[in-house]
């Protein structure tokens, strides 16, 4: 009895290890905490950093990326000099997402060529934009999305 209670513990034991090796992999919550880093949305920058370079790696240049905003989308303008067609490339297709887009709606397959929502600059996301900001791949991304908060903060919107 007492070798049976012993395996399904080590058993529960393995499943949770397991459970919280993948959890952290793909939230970097562990890490981002532990690295005192700025949160939006309870993801901290190490997260958003990861979205960003996906999102980099479907535009030439990462001036294109800042200028690309999906249709049906409402952001502060910010100057009729940056409006121009930018040519977004298809998110690459996995074995994973083929399967999973069974299960999802047509608005989840939508937003697939939407940014990362830190990008968008809604009040609350300038803490990470800023640590973003700091090195230099990310720099154009990010100021464009630090004006975009500074506009929704002066039209009254708060966090």
């Amino acid at each position: 009895m007492k070798k049976w209670f012993r395996l399904g513990l080590i058993a529960v034991a393995a499943v949770g290890l397991a459970y919280g090796v993948l959890y952290e992999n793909v939230t970097h919550v562990g890490r981002g905490w532990r690295s005192g880093e700025a949160t939006y949305q309870g993801r901290p920058t190490s997260y958003w950093r990861v979205r960003c370079d996906y999102w980099l790696e479907r535009f030439l240049t990462p001036e294109e990326a800042a200028r690309w905003i999906p249709p049906g989308i409402s952001v502060p303008a910010l100057g009729y000099d940056e409006m121009c067609v930018v040519m977004i490339r298809p998110s690459p297709k996995t074995f994973w997402t083929s399967l999973t887009d069974r299960f999802r709606s047509d608005d989840d397959r939508r937003q697939e060529d939407w940014p990362p929502h830190v990008l968008f600059g809604y009040p609350g996301s300038e803490p990470v934009l800023e640590e973003l900001a700091q090195e230099a791949k990310y720099r154009a991304l990010e100021e464009r999305s630090l004006q975009y908060a500074k506009e929704y903060r002066e039209m009254g919107h708060e966090e």
